[in-house]
């Protein structure tokens, strides 16, 4: 049989056996809560870090529907030019024509006249 002091010291052995076992529990816990709160930290900057980036998308959508309807106009501005552009050069070509008719009719009309030299020196060379 076992004297009480023997039991009394394998009672301590005992639960400095569960005491250690504990306190090693307790460092394990602690260890996870910091990793944890390390954690909670960089989902918090990440949750920054989304918000701006949404932002930014938000921001680029924005800049790229605006030239979009930028690139519209200025191809309705180009469209315009162009047809302007064609009516210039269609209003040019009758005028020449027509010029080019009366400067015929001018010659024909003062052909065996004699002001006729006087008269070259006010005809113009018209070319566009």
């Amino acid at each position: 049989m076992q004297s009480p002091h023997d039991r009394l010291v394998k009672e301590v052995e005992s639960l400095e056996a569960v005491l250690d076992m504990r306190n090693q529990e307790i460092r394990s816990l602690r260890a996870d809560l910091i990793n944890y709160k390390s954690t909670v930290n960089e989902l918090k900057d990440l949750q920054e870090t989304v918000r701006s980036l949404h932002a930014n998308k938000e921001d680029l959508l924005a800049q790229i529907d605006k030239n979009r309807k930028d690139k519209a106009l200025l191809q309705e501005k180009i469209q315009s030019l162009e047809s302007n552009l064609m009516s210039t050069e269609a209003d040019k070509l009758d005028i020449c024509s027509k010029y080019e008719q009366l400067y015929f009719k001018y010659q024909s009309r003062n052909k065996g006249e004699d002001t006729l030299e006087g008269n070259k020196n006010t005809v113009f060379d018209f070319k566009m």
